[in-house]
C-alpha cells in the first residue's frame, strides 16, 4: 500500500519491505532457542533475504529505466486509457 501511495501521490518507488525486515528478525532471535529446527528457519531467512534482493533489484531496476528514459515512463495504466 506504501508503495502505491508514494509512486501515485510522489512518483516515488518507496519499496520499504518492512515486513520481510520483521520476520528476518523474528527468525534470527528464534535461531538463539534450543527448540527450534535451524535448517528450517535458515530456510526461511534465506528465502525473506531473497525476496527483498529481488525487490530491491526491481526498484534499481525501474529506477534506471526512468533515468535513461527521456519521456514519461509508461505505466500499466497507460495501457488501460485505450
Amino acid at each position: 500500500f506504501i508503495d502505491l501511495v508514494t509512486l501515485v501521490h510522489f512518483s516515488q518507488f518507496a519499496g520499504l519491505q518492512t515486513g520481510n525486515m520483521i520476520l528476518i528478525g523474528r527468525d534470527l532471535y528464534r535461531l538463539t532457542l534450543p527448540d527450534e529446527s535451524k535448517t528450517e528457519l535458515l530456510k526461511a531467512i534465506a528465502f525473506h533475504v531473497a525476496t527483498l534482493i529481488s525487490h530491491f533489484a526491481g526498484v534499481l531496476c525501474f529506477c534506471a529505466l526512468a533515468h535513461i528514459c527521456k519521456g514519461p515512463v509508461p505505466t500499466v495504466g497507460a495501457w488501460f486509457k485505450g
